[in-house]
């Protein structure tokens, strides 16, 4: 395990993330179906391409007492876990549809990231800042669970039984970018990361609240969507593309979130924070 691993992996993948960014920006295209396919089963040879020991699945923790290699190999999986993220991120056409194999994906880069969050005095930087792998790993997917959770039709099942656990990782992860803990204010991702833990706060605080709260419904979608919830789906669906910063504030434009008061720091989110001793 050595930088020069990371970077050939990191070559790997970005060659088939390009290759989905522009599907993404192009999705009419009639090969579109066929592209996705075939670049799904491309990662899945490079992941099953390398050495097991480069391989995590479960737990960083388990799976090396090595700072280095633990951070390493988290690298690792989190790339791969992008690179699925943006081809399933392609099959989801649009908004007020459910996405199983999207938000299982998405489920699964927040409780790693919020494993390295809870271990970072236990790793050594393999190559990328801590900030740096929430920003672009961790933020993508808690914004696509957030608007699943969002949508006042059916959830899917497998986002339904692991509620609680994602709850308390969004807390997690909310707590500790509060806290100034990930970054300092001048850090290049201070901006984006403060914006999405304000409005990652607001959705916990109105979901614990219990007043509009969103529920999980396994219920098939209704006849009529509420219309200030259609309209702010037109416009944040205009939006979505534009920059990471824009796709938040969006969010919190939400019907369920928007003018609603923002507790101060942690009032609320800290009945689901679990103290670091306590996790994993």
């Amino acid at each position: 395990m050595n930088y020069r691993a990371d970077s050939r992996w990191s070559a790997l993948c970005a060659f088939v993330k390009e290759d989905a960014i522009e599907l993404l920006f192009d999705n009419n295209r009639s090969d579109c179906r066929q592209t996705i396919d075939a670049l799904q089963n491309l990662a899945e040879k490079h992941w099953n391409a390398l050495p097991m020991h480069f391989r995590v699945r479960d737990s960083i923790r388990n799976h090396s007492e090595s700072p280095f290699e633990r951070d390493f190999v988290a690298s690792i999986r989190l790339n791969h876990l992008h690179l699925i993220f943006l081809l399933r991120r392609l099959a989801w056409d649009r908004l007020s549809e459910t996405s199983g194999p999207l938000i299982e994906v998405a489920m699964e880069t927040l409780k790693l990231v919020v494993e390295l969050i809870v271990l970072r005095e236990e790793l050594s930087n393999s190559g990328s800042k801590l900030s740096w792998k929430i920003s672009h790993y961790g933020l993508p997917a808690a914004g696509i669970i957030l608007l699943v959770m969002l949508n006042s039709h059916a959830t899917p099942s497998n986002l339904r039984a692991s509620r609680s656990r994602v709850l308390q990782d969004l807390a997690v992860l909310t707590t500790e970018i509060e806290r100034g803990t990930i970054a300092k204010a001048g850090d290049p991702n201070h901006g984006l990361l403060t914006k999405a833990a304000q409005t990652i706060h607001r959705f916990l605080n109105q979901t614990l609240s219990g007043e509009n709260s969103c529920q999980l419904s396994a219920a098939p979608p209704v006849p009529e969507r509420p219309q200030d919830e259609v309209m702010w789906e037109q416009q944040f669906g205009q939006e979505i593309r534009e920059s990471e910063f824009s796709f938040w504030e969006g969010i919190a434009d939400h019907p369920f979130l928007d003018g609603q008061y923002l507790l101060a720091e942690g009032d609320g989110v800290e009945e689901l924070y679990v103290p670091e001793s306590q996790q994993l």
